[in-house]
């Protein structure tokens, strides 16, 4: 946290929530979060203008290489990444690096708001970690039709002794462990975008530590994201220091496990994930079938654009006039 805070990132907040009080009502443990909404990576800003080129591609064909920049719109989330995606798209779109975050405009609510499913998700998060921390025939047997559990018991990097969801959870607190014996201990090491040797062996001590709860013997299945966050990271940025540990296995196994955990926040059926999407759909839905009924009955070409999605892809433009010009484009990332 010290190495955050020097770096003095943009839209850095500070939090201290209440977790435990004594018989007088007086906290006794506190909780201190420090977030700033993380920033894209190399490897997005490749993928978002990769996007760019493709958008262009697609909607306008081989004849046209950039679009006026002022005949784009862009609407984004306020999150950092989201916007950085936004921009990286722009730029190639328009063809103008130049392009920063004044191109876009922010909307809160293109997909309304999450409490209107928290409940739900709650509800669900609860379902998931009963799901795998099964381990007997019998419940193994009652969960397997659900989607993404026969790939977690299946999963190649797997002991045999441990095909289960409880299973693939031991395994990878072990993984875990064995990771943490090859972190780097000189703080010399250079690592992607200048992180200090501190603070990668306290960010994964810290999930390493929290995944397991031993007095209960159970792990917390909503650590599991942020282990594949965390080792795709370090698979793509920094691997080089790790060595001779092979990653892959524990990336795979955090993938296999992430895919069911994060799916599963929604709903574990397809009835429960339909309802949940609803919820957070509906209003960008709805302004999707606004624009087209606005630009069909003002005579402008019909091609608006909105992409969603939490990766990597989205936004803008610059100069030049080509051929064949749209009357209108605008994008909506999420």
């Amino acid at each position: 946290m010290k190495d955050v805070l020097a770096r003095h990132h943009e839209g850095l907040k500070i939090q201290i929530k209440p977790q435990e009080w004594n018989t007088e009502g007086v906290c006794t443990e506190a909780l201190l979060v420090c977030k700033w909404g993380g920033w894209l990576t190399e490897a997005g800003e490749k993928q978002s203008t990769a996007m760019g080129a493709n958008l262009i591609d697609r909607i306008y064909g081989s004849e046209v290489t950039r679009i006026p920049r002022y005949r784009l719109n862009v609407e984004t989330n306020n999150e950092r990444r989201v916007i950085g995606t936004a921009v990286a798209v722009s730029r190639k779109l328009v063809n103008d690096p130049t392009i920063d975050e004044t191109c876009c405009t922010v909307n809160e609510e293109l997909l309304g708001s999450t409490q209107d499913a928290k409940a739900r998700m709650e509800a669900f998060a609860a379902e998931v970690k009963t799901v795998l921390h099964s381990h007997t025939p019998n419940e193994i047997k009652t969960y397997s039709h659900l989607p993404g559990i026969p790939a977690i018991i299946n999963c190649p990097v797997l002991p045999m002794d441990r095909r289960s969801p409880f299973g693939a959870l031991q395994t990878m607190h072990d993984m875990l462990q064995e990771l943490l014996k090859f972190l780097p201990t000189d703080p010399t090491t250079h690592l992607y975008r200048d992180e200090s040797v501190e603070l990668m062996k306290r960010r994964w001590d810290n999930l390493a530590t929290s995944f397991y709860q031993r007095k209960s013997n159970t792990y917390d299945t909503t650590k599991i994201p942020d282990v594949f966050d965390y080792v795709s990271y370090d698979v793509c940025y920094n691997q080089h220091i790790f060595a001779p540990y092979d990653m892959y296995p524990l990336f795979t196994l955090a993938e296999t496990l992430s895919v069911f955990t994060s799916d599963g926040e929604f709903g574990l059926t397809t009835i429960e994930k339909r309802e949940s999407a609803s919820l957070f759909a509906t209003p960008m839905l709805n302004r999707i079938h606004s624009d087209l009924h606005e630009m069909a009955s003002s005579g402008v070409i019909p091609i608006k654009t909105k992409s969603t999605g939490s990766s990597p892809t989205t936004c803008a433009p610059t100069a030049a006039e080509v051929a064949k010009p749209v009357k209108s484009l605008s994008l909506i990332h999420i």
